[in-house]
């Protein structure tokens, strides 16, 4: 029986593919044409190279590349096929894994913008006793506080590097509360959350597990002692133990918006023995 052959110019109506698109994949090696007329310049593809279009069509709805579905149609025998689909698979999972920690990360800064709108809006912030959610983070040690600037840059890049993916505020532990009051120098942990999803292959910090006095802070980080003084004063006619140590919880800062007018900060005191 002979072949049926169509010209690019048939395959281009019937399958509505573009002259260069079969053009382009006869260059790359993707699908090419078992006859050329030289003179002409045309292309014509037999029955089993036009078959190749559907599962070409298929792959690129799946978003696979070009060079993947190379590898599929240069598979010899049905176990190299499921490798191949094994691999495709893996790289999508991976993509996808990617794509909803880029969706968590945005999440976590969107309510952060929320939350301190929220606190904006309040004419009075309470102060109150709360329990800190224990926090499985990545840290960093300082004698600098520089508000999440270079630092935090480097514990995203010392993340990235140990393929951990981090989101959610930043953390600042400062291990001596009189010296915040003194402004002598201390140092100062930058802890930022791991993603939960995420299996660490280093040693990591946990952050919270116990109660705290916290106080809203809105406005310039300069004037973050008043605060300070206050939040200090109100355990003190409660009676509470402190441990001596300070957190802060950058809820709105220099991140999101320059205008230290909007920065809202959280100022959280460890309590002793709660």
């Amino acid at each position: 029986m002979e072949k049926k052959f169509l010209s690019t110019g048939e395959i281009n109506k019937k399958y509505d593919i573009s002259l260069k698109t079969l053009r382009y994949y006869d260059q790359i090696g993707l699908l090419q044409p078992e006859k050329r007329n030289d003179q002409t310049g045309y292309r014509y593809y037999n029955a089993d190279e036009i078959s190749k279009l559907f599962a070409i069509k298929y792959f690129q709805d799946s978003h696979v590349s070009l060079e993947k579905i190379k590898s599929f149609f240069n598979a010899e025998d049905l176990p190299e096929i499921v490798a191949f689909f094994d691999d495709v698979i893996t790289e999508k999972e991976e993509i996808i894994r990617e794509e909803l920690f880029a969706e968590e990360n945005l999440i976590a800064w969107k309510n952060l913008v929320k939350e301190g709108l929220n606190y904006l809006k309040q004419k009075k912030i309470p102060f109150e006793i709360k329990k800190m959610r224990e926090l499985k983070t990545m840290s960093k040690c300082t004698s600098v506080n520089d508000e999440g600037g270079d630092e935090n840059r480097s514990l995203r890049s010392d993340a990235n590097a140990a393929k951990l993916k981090l989101y959610g505020p930043l953390y600042l532990e400062y291990e001596d509360l009189n010296r915040i009051f003194s402004g002598e120098k201390q140092l100062i942990f930058m802890h930022m959350e791991i993603n939960p999803r995420c299996s660490p292959e280093i040693s990591t910090t946990t952050l919270g597990g116990y109660s705290v006095a916290s106080a809203i802070h809105i406005g310039s980080h300069r004037e973050i002692k008043d605060t300070y003084r206050k939040l200090r004063s109100w355990t003190e006619q409660h009676q509470l133990k402190l441990k001596g140590t300070a957190i802060e919880r950058m809820v709105i800062d220099i991140q999101t918006i320059k205008d230290e007018r909007f920065h809202v900060t959280e100022v959280m005191l460890p309590l002793a023995g709660v």
